[in-house]
Parts: structure tokens; sequence; C-alpha cells
């Protein structure tokens, strides 16, 4: 058994504190908090790997990812990080995986931010003001001083509790303590306490005065004495609640729920603008999926324009026959048929052919119509091709010389068009013959955020009459993405298919997004290295892939 490395409570107490004071002084532009992180975990990691300096600088890395929550109610983050560092550490099953501190810190930052600012900046800060600013207009000097050092001890005290409790919870606890209630009553408790402040500051300082008088026979009447008689300080309130209503008529007027449709008006940015029953709302694009709204109408007689080179044109509406001839990126046929999602078309005085219906698009003088749509959309999807190998690292290569890390970049590139044709932000890991290392392929998912991450590699056996593709997971969360693209490579894709299994990568092991890694084929094989090259084998990978995602986003 492994030597165990405990944290002392004084360990913990040090890196609440160093928490504290440097988590608002190590911002960047890309990673934010995450240089901070990995600076409070070096003291951690020299007591839990005193003499394995490559699980220390494993561990540093790890945290060095994407990080940015909120300071104070945040703070109980890095402290289940601590703990679940410990864990790991001393984790002699083997189950444990470091992934999972990636999930949890990915999957947490975001509420505890939102928690954090509402609570902190949104209710305390202005509570404390409001109570301090009397003292000061009332000419006490010592109001300004009670703000400032009320504010610190107070934003210490937070901090300290928070991050202690983080490492109390662990792993096994954390959601029990966002679901507990705590921070709602906290919420609900400061929330009566700021308006009976708000209350007070409008009485005592907001001053609004108006010239109501009406001149009579009898004298003057003056409708503002007599309305500050009935309801004092009617102005001044509501110039407040206009001034507050201005404040908030861009916040939250309703919930939608996953799996829900509503219609899409206006995209702004980052934002859609959606119909909702009565009324119009505003929701961050990365919480919905965007329908494809306008559709093509194709008919006979229809013109289609070829988007790619060396698209194949079929003897018959199957992506498994025989090809007839190559068409070229810009090419454009006259449609005679239609028939399972394949146009077919002349492609010389003669010779008629079907073309894959998502290889072209209409012409400019192809009639349109607004159609709604179920079909999910890759629109907005951020997806990272990862071309295996590369540089000094060849990978496999074929019996007549094919090597895999060629075909793979090839592969990707391809894939990249169609994808971004469709949508998608597409990222390659690389984009020349160059080396990168797995654990730098795994930080590129991460950083974009990947909503799927794919892996494409050309197998190798000793075995020369070995064939067929294979698609690898590693975490659950990874399976449904390999299925998605299992079950369309077995429909579009004329090599035998291998199935789905677990595969020990780390490009997949240290990947908390969901992520694939393609075998698409033995280049061993001799018969199946000349089909893994050819343009139709390439086509129908793509397209395999392609619907593949499209119905994996779709579920």
């Amino acid at each position: 058994m492994a030597e165990k490395h405990s944290l002392t409570k004084r360990d913990v107490q040090k890196t609440a504190f160093f928490w504290h004071m440097t988590s608002h002084m190590t911002y960047n532009y890309q990673r934010l908090q995450a240089g901070c992180l990995a600076w409070i975990m070096g003291p951690i990691f020299e007591k839990l790997y005193p003499n394995d300096h490559d699980k220390m600088v494993e561990g540093l890395e790890r945290h060095m990812l994407y990080f940015n929550t909120e300071p104070r109610w945040g703070a109980v983050l890095p402290g289940m990080v601590v703990a679940l560092e410990e864990g790991l550490a001393n984790d002699d099953s083997g189950e444990m995986d470091a992934s999972i501190i990636a999930e949890i810190k990915t999957a947490l930052m975001g509420p505890l931010a939102g928690i954090g600012d509402t609570v902190w900046a949104g209710l305390i800060k202005p509570i404390i003001l409001s109570v301090t600013l009397g003292w000061a207009m009332q000419g006490y000097v010592w109001g300004a001083w009670a703000y400032g050092i009320g504010v610190t001890l107070l934003d210490f005290a937070v901090t300290y509790f928070m991050f202690m409790r983080g490492y109390q919870l662990g792993m096994d606890s954390i959601d029990r303590f966002l679901e507990s209630g705590f921070v709602k009553k906290i919420t609900t408790f400061l929330g009566i306490v700021g308006l009976f402040c708000l209350g007070a500051m409008i009485v005592k300082y907001v001053s609004i005065g108006a010239v109501l008088e009406i001149e009579m026979k009898t004298g003057t009447l003056n409708l503002g004495e007599i309305m500050n008689k009935i309801f004092p300080c009617f102005l001044p309130l509501v110039t407040t609640l206009f001034a507050y209503w201005l404040q908030v008529k861009g916040k939250k007027i309703t919930t939608v729920q996953k799996t829900e449709s509503y219609s899409l008006l206006q995209e702004k940015n980052s934002w859609y603008k959606i119909q909702l029953e009565e009324q119009t709302g505003w929701i961050p694009k990365w919480y919905a999926t965007a329908e494809l709204k306008q559709e093509t109408t194709i008919t006979k007689d229809s013109k289609v324009t070829v988007l790619y080179d060396n698209v194949p044109i079929r003897e018959s509406a199957s992506h498994q026959s025989e090809v007839v001839k190559n068409a070229d990126s810009e090419k454009e046929y006259t449609v005679v048929g239609i028939k399972n999602n394949m146009y077919q078309v002349k492609y010389n005085l003669f010779k008629k052919g079907f073309i894959d219906g998502s290889l072209v698009t209409p012409s400019a003088d192809t009639p349109t119509l607004i159609k709604q749509q179920k079909a999910a959309s890759l629109i907005g999807k951020i997806i990272v091709l990862d071309p295996g190998h590369g540089g000094n690292d060849s990978g496999a290569t074929g019996t007549s010389g094919t090597l895999e890390k060629n075909l793979s970049l090839y592969t990707a590139q391809l894939l990249k068009v169609q994808l971004e044709n469709a949508g998608a932000t597409v990222i390659l890991t690389r984009e020349t013959d160059s080396y990168l290392s797995l654990s730098n392929r795994v930080k590129v998912a991460h950083l974009y955020k990947a909503d799927a991450f794919i892996s494409i590699h050309y197998d190798s056996a000793a075995q020369s009459d070995v064939a067929g593709i294979t698609h690898y997971y590693y975490h659950s969360n990874q399976k449904a993405l390999a299925t998605a693209i299992n079950d369309s490579m077995q429909q579009q894709n004329q090599l035998k298919n291998r199935g789905v299994y677990f595969g020990n990568y780390q490009v997949l092991r240290h990947n908390s997004q969901p992520s694939v890694l393609l075998e698409l084929g033995y280049l061993s094989n001799p018969a199946e290295e000349g089909t893994l090259t050819s343009n139709d084998y390439q086509q129908s990978v793509i397209m395999a892939v392609y619907t593949g995602l499209t119905n994996y986003f779709s579920n």
C-alpha cells in the first residue's frame, strides 16, 4: 500500500487565506482565475506528492485550464478541489479518476458565480452601504471607515467559511449543499432587509418637489401639501420605483425547460429572441439549439451547385452504388428526379446519376420558402477535430506507404468544411504536419468547451486481413456520441463496422467533454488501404460523422 499523505487543518487554512488574497489578482484573458487556483494548489501538491515530481506537474497542469467563479461564495469550489486532490492522492483502489475534478469544476463554477454575485454585490454590499452612508451623511466620519472595515472583514469571513465548508463537504456532499435551501434562505432574508434599507433611504435622501398650486378666489390651493398629508413622500417613491424599473426591465421574465421549442424571431450577438405565449424574450445561445428555419424547395428542373471537389455521382440512389463520375466544386447541374434525399442529375447529354443532397446547394435562381423543421441543427455547436499523430509521429504506415498522420489530417480538413457549412464552429488541434502532445490535444477541447471532440485515426494490425471501423469512448458521458456516429457509419459506409468499445486512450480518459476516437479502417490491410484513400470513401466518412453529430445534438 502506498504511503498516505494527509493535509492538516493548518494546510487548508493557509490555502483558504491564499485564495482570499489572490483570487482577484491573477486574472488573464484566456484562463481568468486558473493561475490563482494553480498557485494556491502548489503547496498542497508538495504535501501530497513529496517524492513524485511528475504527479505534481500533472496536478498543476490540471488546474491551469479555464476557471472562473465568484471569489467569496464560490470559494466552496477551490475548497472542494483541495479535498478531491487529497482523495485522489490517497486512492489505492484506482477507481477515482482525475477527470472528475475537472467535471465538478466545470459544472459548479457558473452556478456558484451566479449565487455569489447576486448575494454579495446585489444584496450584502448595498445593505452595508445604505447603513454606513446614513452615518456618514449625518456627519459621522467613522461612517466611511465602518463601510471599508465592515466589508473587508465580512469578505474574509465569508471566503474563509465557504472554503473550509467546501473542504469538509468534499465530493459526496456538494449536491446536498446546493439543494439544502441554505442559500435560498439567506437570499430571502437579505432581500427583506434590503427592502427595509431601501425604504429608509428613499424617505431620508430622495427629495423630489413639484409645484401643484391652483389659484382660487378664496386663495391658493396647494395640492402638493394635501398629497403629502395623504401619502407622504409619494413623488420620491414613484421616482425611485421608476428608476428601479429601468434597471430590471431586462431581467428574467420567465423560465423555459429542456426539450421545449419556441419560434426564433431574431439573433443578436450571443442571444436569441424567442416568442413566448404572450410576449417575447431573450435567451443566451449556449442554452439552446437553433433549428433550421429556411428550407429550399428542390423540384424537378431546379438547379443545384456542388459544394466540394470530387463529389461522387452514383449510378443509383444509394451510397453503396457505383460511382460513375466525380464532380468538382461550383459545378452546376439540373435536377431531373429526387429519391432518398439524393438528386438525380444529368451529367452529360445522355447520362444521369444521383448526387447526395447534403453535398450540393440550391443555385441562386431556385425558389425558397420558410418552413419550420424538427431536425436538429449544428448551428452554434463547437466541434474540435483532432487529426491523430503528426510531425515525427507518423502513426500507422500502409502497405503501399500511406501515412496515418497525413490521411487523418486530410479527413479532418474535409470534415471541417462540411461541418462549417452546416453552421458549426470547428477547431483543428493541428492544421499542419506538426507534433502535438496528447495532453495539449485535450486542453484544446477544454479551452473551447467543445460540444464534441472527435479524434481521427486509421488502424493497423499484425494480421493483414483485419478490417473495419471501430468507435471508442472512455467516460459514460462519451458513449452517446460514439453510438450516434457508429449508427450513422453503419448506414453510410461500405466497410465492416466493428462497433462501439471502451477505449483507455488519454485523449478520452483525461477529456471531460463529449468525446470519441474513430479508427476509420486498417492501413495494414492492402485491400482496405486502397479504399481508405479513395474520394468515395472519404465522402462517405464525412457524411456519416456529419449525420451522426446531427442526430446526437437532436436528442
